[in-house]
């Protein structure tokens, strides 16, 4: 059946109650199928409704950084997660879901960001015998012991 035809014949059908429920059965098999071909339609999908771009585009973009976090560098190929500007939808890069997660939890705000590295550095940063301060009621004691020639974090 042509596609003209086929979608005239849904939108004629779409509120019959049976054919809803035939048309959530053949679907459900199908996905049951073809696994593999569910997830690739799922993301194509995702890709063109939420960032406007195609599969093809998101390959490229994936390839020209060698399958690589944009932030950490850890290989995640096409596992990348596309990162965007939550105020005008533009893409920023393909990051990893752990610094992805972590852009977000931060509200996509530099400011939170650089605290962060500064309270990272401030408080970690070749730190060695140092004593949690500022936090009360627990038993202070030092983050690093030595094992060796080496430090471990506790």
């Amino acid at each position: 059946m042509p596609s003209a035809t086929w979608e005239a014949w849904n939108e004629k059908h779409k509120n019959d109650p049976d054919f809803k429920i035939r048309r959530r059965d053949a679907t459900r098999r199908y996905r049951a199928r073809h696994p593999d071909r569910n997830k690739l339609i799922q993301k194509s999908a995702n890709l063109v409704t939420k960032f406007k771009i195609d599969l093809f585009a998101f390959r490229e973009m994936v390839e020209a950084r060698q399958g690589k976090c944009d932030i950490c560098g850890r290989y995640e190929g096409e596992s990348l997660c596309v990162d965007h500007n939550h105020k005008n939808d533009k893409i920023r890069g393909l990051l990893c879901s752990n610094c992805n997660h972590a852009i977000g939890l931060f509200e996509d705000d530099p400011n939170r960001v650089s605290s962060a590295v500064n309270y990272l550095c401030r408080n970690y940063n070749g730190a060695k015998d140092k004593v949690l301060e500022n936090w009360p009621n627990i038993q202070r004691r030092s983050i690093f012991e030595k094992n060796g020639d080496e430090e471990h974090f506790e």
